[in-house]
């Protein structure tokens, strides 16, 4: 079971301080053998909030999410929705070929 905490304790390490954020160039996550999840609508939306201070110090950040779910699909999506007007790009996929082909694209898009 992956819950709402272990997502938000991975997201603040990976934007532990400026400089780590700084560095952040693309991100992909991998939800594919996730069965369970315990995350709530206030989870996703502090995970959104976190996410748009991380884009005003690092706009340039590619994120992709992988995820075989329904459930973790809607909730992945839900959180696309909440994170749509920050200044970084992400989206959801159920492939991992289709989300690093993408993250590709996007990183050339960028150069």
């Amino acid at each position: 079971m992956l819950t709402g905490e272990e997502i938000l304790d991975a997201n603040k390490a990976v934007y532990e301080t400026r400089e780590k954020t700084l560095a952040s160039v693309y991100q992909i996550h991998d939800y594919r053998k996730v069965k369970e999840i315990d995350l709530g609508p206030d989870d996703i939306r502090r995970l959104a909030e976190r996410d748009k201070r991380a884009a005003m110090i690092n706009p340039n950040i590619v994120v992709a999410v992988v995820v075989s779910s329904e459930l973790g699909f809607g909730m992945s999506r839900m959180w696309q929705a909440y994170t749509s007007e920050f200044p970084f790009v992400s989206r959801v996929f159920r492939s991992m070929d289709e989300a690093k082909a993408w993250v590709v694209e996007q990183l050339k898009e960028m150069e």
